[in-house]
């Protein structure tokens, strides 16, 4: 009679029943993930379900793999023994931008009522035929930026009256 797979498993609270492969005492899922060590947290590896094998051969168990992959470290596109790359590193995240041709009324009285105004001599550097968009970085809590076209009349608003 053959001998039975000796792995245990977790999930279903009982023993193996396939058939252990040739003299090992497990079966060909279990075999190779017989003394395996997590790579990251130095914990056995016992099951395909909760682990991860790299291209590199290192293992780890996949909520270690998943942590390390997705922590924004540099590497973190690398394994985390060898470094050796398992995909392109991730492209860095560009700033959400929105752009208003004409912010609503609400958002402008509250630009203009705010805290300070623009001296009125920065009306003289501005360029009349092509006048910079005002920008509030910061201005959503995403840490998205706000740019608002301006014309030559909407900055006249935003500075100190005469």
């Amino acid at each position: 009679m053959a001998n039975i797979c000796k792995a245990w498993n977790k999930r279903g609270g009982c023993r193996c029943e396939y058939k252990a492969k040739g003299d090992s005492d497990f079966c060909g899922v279990h075999e190779p993930f017989v003394g395996d060590t997590c790579s990251i947290c130095l914990e056995n590896v016992t099951s395909k379900n909760t682990s991860r094998k790299l291209k590199c051969g290192h293992m780890f168990h996949n909520i270690c793999v998943y942590r390390w992959l997705n922590s924004g470290n540099k590497n973190a596109h690398c394994c985390a023994m060898c470094r050796k790359p398992w995909r392109r590193p991730l492209e860095p995240v560009l700033p959400k931008i929105l752009y208003l041709d004409h912010p609503p009324d609400w958002m402008w009285n509250a630009i203009i009522d705010g805290p300070e105004r623009a001296p009125r001599d920065i009306l003289n550097e501005i360029d009349s035929d092509n006048p910079p968009p005002l920008v509030f970085e910061d201005f959503m809590f995403g840490g998205e930026t706000l740019s608002i076209s301006m014309t030559m009349e909407l900055w006249e608003q935003l500075v100190e009256p005469i």
